[in-house]
């Protein structure tokens, strides 16, 4: 939690930034029938939203939980934000955690990791 800016009262970290530029992303997005375990298991589960990289992809039917990134709506055509991808990355090698070796913690799981971070104004010409 991070203390708000009157009376110190503590504030839920902001969620993670979900594509909604239209109707059917903002209905499709992480849906599934409940019969099937998870959307990899859905036949109708289209699209997914990885808040840990905050990036949609589409769902591969491989058997598995495999996606292909998306950078734009493939219905209204809009563009998403772009993906954290690197970002997380680098910022899990700063505190020398290995990914590919190692439990990823929770905070990066989930996109909870982005509440963390300073942004850096890189316009200081004003």
């Amino acid at each position: 939690m991070r203390r708000g800016p009157v009376g110190g009262r503590p504030r839920p970290a902001p969620a993670p930034a979900r594509p909604d530029c239209c109707e059917v992303v903002a209905s499709r997005v992480d849906w599934y029938g409940g019969r099937h375990g998870g959307p990899f298991g859905c036949p109708d589960a289209l699209i997914r939203f990885g808040a840990g990289f905050q990036e949609c992809g589409l769902i591969v039917r491989d058997g598995g939980a495999s996606g292909v990134a998306v950078g734009f709506c493939l219905w209204c055509g809009q563009g998403f934000p772009e993906s954290r991808r690197g970002r997380r990355l680098g910022e899990l090698e700063r505190r020398g955690i290995d990914p590919g070796e190692e439990e990823v913690p929770a905070g990066f799981q989930d996109g909870g990791w982005l509440a963390s971070l300073r942004y850096v104004r890189l316009d200081d010409s004003r």
